[in-house]
């Protein structure tokens, strides 16, 4: 079965996210640990960003594809220096559903 079968039956806090991020990078020379920071830097992004913490988007699969772009564009520009300033379009209104109301 390929990533994409997968993650609709997954949610970032999946115990099997680690397997399914090194399917998604296709990149063998990743290490454990990079994977680790790459899901736990992407969690805590989507989570800040949609206002949910502590499992709150368990058993929700749509985030987990905006996490596997996060970590790619993490993975992909892991060289540049500094803050992005920018969220891809497509993962802001992705996320945008799951946004708590904070007023």
């Amino acid at each position: 079965m390929g990533v994409f079968e997968r993650i609709k039956d997954e949610d970032i806090y999946s115990d099997d996210m680690p397997n399914v991020i090194r399917e998604y990078l296709r990149d063998d020379t990743v290490s454990d640990e990079e994977i680790m920071r790459y899901w736990k830097r992407a969690v805590n992004y989507i989570e800040g960003y949609t206002g949910s913490h502590g499992g709150e988007l368990e058993g929700e699969s749509a985030p987990v594809a905006c996490m596997l772009a996060i970590i790619a564009d993490m993975h992909d520009n892991r060289s540049f220096q500094g803050e992005r300033t920018y969220i891809n379009e497509l993962m802001n209104s992705m996320l945008f559903m799951y946004r708590q109301n904070f007023l």
